[in-house]
């Protein structure tokens, strides 16, 4: 029991929440231990939109990025010490 309660806390490092208005996103991260993370809009057909945050160490902590985008569909990668978080997001 100790050893799935280990992995489950290792994959709970990051809360990601993206919210959407008026073009623009807003995306906010809570970091629980000191990690290497990055982020990185894509379109539908996985082009490259706009790196956000390259490759970096941070300490824990909550951090907030926010950019405008045209309309349209998108998908925000998150990846977090080489584990990846993705949600789809629709700009209107």
């Amino acid at each position: 029991m100790k050893r799935i309660a280990k992995i489950i806390s290792r994959l709970v490092l990051l809360t990601l929440l993206i919210l959407t208005s008026n073009n623009t996103i807003t995306i906010n991260i809570n970091i629980e231990e000191t990690s290497t993370y990055s982020i990185e809009v894509v379109d539908l057909s996985n082009n490259s939109v706009q790196t956000i945050v390259p490759e970096i160490k941070v300490q824990a902590g909550e951090y907030e990025h926010t950019i405008n985008l045209p309309n349209g569909n998108y998908v925000v990668a998150c990846c977090l010490n080489g584990n990846i978080n993705s949600k789809k997001v629709q700009v209107k």
